[in-house]
């Protein structure tokens, strides 16, 4: 007997009584990609061009910028995500 560990895959759940916002919230992966994509290089361009940095200045900004936004990221999720429902906030939160 052959078993599946595959889960059944029944659609996803809906997250907003708005259909409108339903329908907002369902996009392939690549739109926000592209968009985060569009809008880090338009913002790279205007501040090398307008503020005059050097290239090492530059790198040494974007890596200081990925890694305080990933810091800040896993605490959030380690805050908000992670924390004993003691309340109703909090149950709502979970």
């Amino acid at each position: 007997m052959k078993h599946s560990i595959k889960p059944k895959a029944r659609g996803s759940k809906q997250l907003f009584s708005s259909p409108l916002l339903e329908r907002l919230s369902r996009t392939h992966i690549a739109v926000p990609l592209a968009l985060y994509a569009a809008v880090s290089g338009g913002l790279l361009y205007y501040g090398v061009t307008e503020t005059g940095m050097k290239a090492g200045t530059v790198a040494l900004v974007l890596v200081l910028g990925f890694l305080s936004f990933t810091l800040l990221e896993y605490v959030a999720h380690r805050i908000f995500f992670h924390m004993p429902p003691t309340s109703r906030w909090r149950e709502k939160v979970q």
